[in-house]
């Protein structure tokens, strides 16, 4: 983002495609925001905040390769998981709307083509208003 922030010698519409759970991307983006109509296309797995009940799992982070071995069996910790993943979601919103970017949220467990159809729509409305 802050390459793109660079480069860009005029205004333009960009369309960033993340998960947003890397560090320090909400200075990048405001950055980039701040002189470009921003789009943020998030991509979330529901099934990464309800975790089957299958027992012990290695886990490993995607951004960091820390791992973790932990009992999906165990209810508790499912509820851990699910609110401590719902918590950094509703944290990356508010990030993302701080950042006074559009925002497009979309799931692995549906098809992406109408909702992200419709994102559009309604922005291209509410632009020309």
């Amino acid at each position: 983002m802050r390459y793109a922030a660079k480069l860009l010698r005029h205004h333009a519409i960009v369309v960033v495609l993340s998960d947003f759970r890397a560090d320090g991307w909400e200075d990048a983006l405001a950055q980039l925001a701040a002189a470009n109509d921003v789009v943020a296309i998030t991509i979330d797995d529901p099934r990464e905040l309800n975790l089957p009940d299958t027992g012990w799992v290695d886990m490993e982070d995607a951004e960091t390769g820390q791992r973790v071995l932990i009992d999906t069996s165990h209810a508790p910790t499912r509820t851990r998981v699910r609110v401590a993943g719902e918590r950094q979601l509703q944290e990356r919103g508010r990030k993302l709307l701080q950042a006074g970017v559009d925002r497009v949220a979309l799931q692995t467990s549906v098809p992406y083509a109408v909702p992200l159809r419709r994102a559009f729509a309604e922005r291209a409305k509410r632009l020309k208003r």
